[in-house]
């Protein structure tokens, strides 16, 4: 009988050991978020917005940044995968740099969501969440085409333009740029759509890491090159993949004497407030909107059935091939967004307030005041001196802790009692709206005005 009951016990025991066992090997709830980069407001509001929807449904998140560097990310990715991620979510700084990595995570049993961009060279990439960025190409130039009236044009009376795209490392180039090209070679090629410059291929219209600042050079060059300007050589329109890349376009033509009544017709996507407000200046013809809460909702619901052990949605598996095989695809459709419907999209859908897209030409008014911004290098308030030739003097800056301006070390503003002064080197411009800074002549941002109504005395912020 003793015998018997020892044996139960063991029994027992093992049984509970088996089930503590099971316990601790049961599925993470932990999920890795990997975006490009914090500094472009689609990144920081897509990896945020999703961070806190998946924390909502009980999930535990990572979140990480790469500050658009390919190393930092697979770093980033590596410790994702060894905390004990069940899902990755990336949205790839390089969409080729990733094939080695993900191995250990399909090793793993790691599922992994490609988020907006492709991850390209790996098998481990279970399901791809994008908009369909072919289309984005075509109704971007499809608009071209209606806004220039090409029927009425011919080899003879030729319409003129040049060519943006994004990053040629970004697999999206290739559906952004081909879709457009799909619509647009046939008139290259009857010459009815001239391109003086000549460059018209991928690499040569690539934009590095889509950077405004390079878009702007390339444009400046253009203009120089081509002699490009409103008493010069004709330029009817300019085609760019997207807001970041628009906006450097459109700054080097404004420079160059263009005005909203005699800007070419220029493209973009995102719908980013800067655009925006370019766009209802005039000064922008139209951006294409992708409602990023789409594609942040819909991978959210991918990531929940994942975890559940069920099959996410797809609507598309023929379209995007990654060299590793056709992906399981969830694609939201584009909307154009112009002058003329800004509001309804915009606007009437809580998308922005009219307060973000405030565009204010007269600040005469704000010498003496504080304003609050909206920027990412702890700045709080600017407290405005005076008005000089090309914009404002700020004398002082509210700041919870002492920073250094524009990351440079030779200009660091140390705290008084929460005030900054400014010395002679550095300027703070307004400009349509919105606030540039510049040191020794060189501007560091552009950050947004976020409460024009809460103008006080400095001391208020103090």
């Amino acid at each position: 009988m003793k015998k018997l009951f020892t044996a139960i016990c063991l029994i027992f025991c093992v049984t509970l050991l088996a089930c503590a066992k099971g316990n601790d090997s049961r599925p993470s709830k932990m999920v890795g978020l990997s975006m490009p980069t914090e500094s472009l407001e689609r990144w920081d509001l897509n990896g945020h917005d999703m961070k806190s929807l998946l924390e909502k449904e009980g999930y535990t998140v990572d979140l990480e940044f790469a500050d658009n560097n390919p190393l930092i990310q697979i770093h980033q990715i590596k410790m994702m995968i060894d905390e004990g991620c069940r899902v990755l979510v990336i949205a790839p700084v390089d969409g080729y740099a990733l094939t080695d990595v993900l191995k250990t995570a399909k090793e793993k049993g790691i599922k992994v969501i490609s988020h907006d961009r492709l991850i390209m060279e790996s098998d481990a990439v279970s399901y791809y969440i994008t908009f369909n960025k072919y289309k984005v190409g075509i109704v971007q130039a499809e608009f071209l085409l209606d806004r220039l009236k090409i029927k009425k044009h011919s080899k003879k009376n030729p319409v003129y333009m040049e060519f943006f795209t994004g990053d040629y490392e970004d697999n999206n180039v290739n559906a952004y740029f081909g879709g457009a090209m799909e619509v647009l070679k046939p008139y290259i090629d009857k010459g009815i759509i001239v391109c003086p410059s000549g460059q018209t291929s991928k690499w040569q219209c690539s934009t590095p890491g889509w950077s405004t600042a390079e878009a702007q050079k390339r444009m400046e060059n253009l203009i120089v090159t081509n002699g490009y300007g409103p008493k010069n050589k004709r330029l009817d329109a300019v085609y760019c993949s997207n807001d970041s890349t628009a906006i450097g376009v459109t700054d080097a033509l404004l420079e160059a004497g263009y005005t909203a009544e005699n800007m070419p017709i220029i493209t973009g996507q995102d719908c980013d407030i800067y655009s925006v407000k370019n766009i209802i200046r005039g000064t922008q013809a139209m951006s294409v909107f992708l409602d990023t809460k789409d594609t942040v909702s819909m991978t959210v619901k991918m990531v929940d059935a994942i975890m559940r052990g069920k099959k996410p949605a797809v609507n598309d598996k023929t379209t995007y091939n990654n060299g590793s095989g056709f992906m399981q695809s969830y694609l939201c459709d584009p909307t154009i967004v112009t002058k003329e419907n800004y509001k309804s999209i915009l606007i009437d859908s809580g998308y922005y307030t009219e307060n973000d897209l405030m565009i204010i030409n007269d600040y005469s008014d704000l010498i003496g005041k504080c304003i609050i911004v909206d920027n990412n290098w702890a700045g709080a308030g600017y407290y405005f001196k005076e008005r000089q030739k090309d914009g404002y003097l700020i004398e002082e800056i509210t700041f919870g802790s002492g920073v250094y301006i524009a990351g440079t070390e030779d200009f660091v503003c140390k705290e008084n009692n929460g005030v900054i002064n400014i010395d002679d080197r550095s300027k703070f411009i307004l400009k349509d709206g919105d606030l540039r800074f510049f040191n020794k002549g060189t501007e560091q941002y552009i950050v947004f005005i976020e409460d024009w109504e809460n103008l006080g005395p400095v001391s208020s912020m103090n």
